[in-house]
């Protein structure tokens, strides 16, 4: 059987206003992991930026081109589905695709290179005074440096105004007085984690849990609790919810540490913005006759696939958030994810507490209020299938369900 042909060049898409891909080649490397939907670094013009790519291709009659430098995820962060829903929003509102993309993805995750500025080596404040034929613009520049260490060109541009900066930068680089580089500037949202503690694995069974209860339980009663506490969590508990629970110092879990008892390691948490909202205990509800009707005619649909749009019409108070909770019911019913779209953000924090009454842990709020942390957040557990309900007002609906 032939070997499957990997492809050789990718066609990458840009959060800038321009309508058209770039083809990029892809490094060897690189050919049997890059995917469409993948995030890239790749080479634009003076700077290195992300992009996304969204085909691949063994045929191109371009020439000269670029290689991709990197590859940002270890899987795509757009599905099929995703990207084609993408791309027909850029087709249809005649946008450009890459910045369509970018609305969808949790602001934060791009990363770019920046054209530094800093003094040449061996150039200070004092050589700097002493320097002759320069002009008085070039001097205040090389000062600038010489206090504050490196600083990029817009920010170059921010204090000392645009005018002949571009001529003055290329006039010292060229007397061997300063140097421009490209640095690559970090991504601005991350992975957020805590220090967890479990049981250690010497510690084999309940039985043996037990016993090392029992013989700290009289000189080490701190110690016993924190055993007692981590018998019940069988993946662990983060330090800080531990020492909450037992109003303990960190000292009897280091003295457990060093006994062998337990081990320390480091464990992904969430930022989640839905905490914060109360979720209202789930009650049982007597639909009224309208309603009913309403929720057989909307179960029927279900149970047909495909799209069809609904209005469902009701005056304030008369039901129609609970319809919407029972089709959701028959959605989760059938394996399948949903959307909660409010009119605006202020009305986020009842309906998340009406729908995580219901469905608990599955609901996740995306809204632009939230940090970028909470959002990205939000954004990963939706992306992984860790929830399957998104609440938010209309710019969720770029949700990736």
């Amino acid at each position: 059987m032939p070997l499957r042909k990997l492809p050789q060049f990718a066609e990458v898409v840009f959060p800038l206003p321009v309508r058209h891909a770039f083809t990029y080649r892809i490094p060897e490397v690189f050919r049997i992991l890059l995917k469409p939907g993948h995030r890239v670094l790749a080479p634009f013009g003076r700077r290195r930026l992300t992009g996304y790519v969204v085909r691949l291709t063994d045929q191109t009659e371009l020439t000269e081109l670029k290689d991709i430098e990197d590859i940002l995820d270890a899987d795509p962060v757009l599905s099929p589905e995703m990207l084609s829903l993408t791309g027909w929003i850029a087709e249809y509102y005649f946008s450009s695709w890459g910045e369509v993309v970018a609305a969808a993805l949790p602001t934060g995750l791009n990363i770019q290179s920046h054209r530094q500025v800093r003094l040449a080596d061996g150039q200070d404040k004092e050589s700097v005074s002493n320097l002759e034929q320069i002009s008085e613009e070039q001097t205040k520049l090389l000062l600038l440096l010489a206090r504050e260490g490196s600083l990029r060109v817009s920010q170059l541009e921010r204090k000392l105004g645009r005018g002949n900066l571009n001529h003055n930068l290329r006039q010292l680089q060229r007397a061997n007085l300063l140097s421009v580089g490209s640095e690559l500037a970090k991504q601005k949202v991350k992975a957020k984690f805590a220090n967890y503690v479990r049981l250690a694995d010497s510690l084999k069974g309940n039985g043996d849990v037990q016993a090392r209860i029992h013989e700290l339980q009289q000189k080490f009663p701190g110690q016993a609790e924190i055993l007692q506490n981590l018998a019940s969590h069988a993946k662990g508990m983060r330090q800080t919810e531990l020492l909450r629970r037992t109003k303990l110092s960190s000292s009897p879990i280091k003295s457990l540490l060093k006994k062998g008892f337990v081990c320390e390691y480091k464990g992904e948490v969430f930022r989640d913005e839905a905490i914060e909202y109360d979720s209202q205990p789930a009650e049982e509800f007597l639909l009224n006759e309208d309603q009913r009707a309403v929720l057989k005619k909307l179960t029927a649909r279900i149970d047909a696939g495909g799209f069809a749009p609904v209005l469902l019409h009701g005056v304030t108070g008369s039901g129609k958030t609970q319809v919407y909770i029972e089709v959701l019911s028959e959605v989760r019913r059938h394996g399948k994810n949903a959307i909660v779209l409010v009119p605006e953000i202020s009305l986020t924090p009842q309906t998340v507490g009406r729908f995580k009454g219901r469905f608990g842990e599955e609901v996740a709020v995306l809204h632009s209020r939230m940090s970028a942390g909470e959002r990205y957040d939000s954004w990963r557990k939706m992306q992984t299938g860790r929830v399957n309900i998104a609440v938010g007002p209309r710019s969720a609906v770029l949700a990736p369900l």
